[in-house]
């Protein structure tokens, strides 16, 4: 299989050739497993009574679900471009909002921090490490189900000296963010299949990160 061919499998299925799968496609249908969601479509399935293989009940708003989704964000920007798609910034989140969503830079901003304080301390506190990266400082609130807005910064949480309040907090509705991250899990697909992506690694580098043998 041609390299070119071997990526745009890599996109659209689970299994790219015999015994070699999708490390991408893997990722999105364990998130939809683990969130009860169609493993198909990513459409929320509506049942309070979903279970797992064990016969116990799904928490569909489990910090790992999320967790989950946004590391698939992590995948796309790091892996995929657009093509003659250029930015300065090098986070791989940003690069995958800024290509297949319509946020905003804030918004942008508010859910690399979500990622950041979820994947490392499974928290909703992120306070960077450098302070040339304040717009990364929030206190979350995830709101189970969906909200008029996805991201609502209430007023901007400037010094982590100070009290997280309501009034400093930023919240996100946990159905409209899924939501939003198959948006661009479809839109990168879309892309693929108009033939109007590109690899940001290595080819060997992409087989060895983002596949799998069985």
């Amino acid at each position: 299989m041609v390299e070119k061919e071997f990526v745009k499998k890599a996109i659209a299925n689970i299994e790219i050739e015999t015994n070699r799968y999708s490390i991408l496609n893997l990722a999105v249908r364990d998130a939809r497993l683990i969130t009860g969601r169609n493993i198909d479509t990513g459409k929320l399935l509506q049942n309070e009574f979903l279970v797992n293989k064990m016969g116990e009940p799904l928490d569909q708003y489990s910090f790992i679900g999320i967790i989950n989704y946004l590391l698939i964000l992590d995948m796309i920007g790091n892996a995929f471009s657009i093509k003659q798609f250029t930015t300065t910034k090098t986070t791989s989140i940003y690069k995958s909002l800024k290509q297949f969503s319509t946020l905003n830079d804030d918004d942008i901003y508010a859910i690399i921090a979500l990622r950041n304080s979820l994947a490392h301390n499974y928290s909703l506190v992120n306070i960077p490490a450098h302070k040339e990266f304040s717009s990364k400082l929030h206190h979350f609130k995830l709101i189970n189900g969906s909200t008029q807005k996805m991201i609502k910064i209430k007023s901007k949480w400037g010094n982590p000296n100070n009290s997280k309040s309501e009034i400093n907090e930023t919240v996100i509705g946990v159905d409209n963010l899924l939501d939003m991250i198959e948006g661009v899990i479809l839109n990168l697909k879309k892309e693929n299949e108009l033939d109007n992506l590109e690899l940001n690694l290595d080819f060997n580098q992409f087989v060895m990160r983002y596949t799998v043998q069985n």
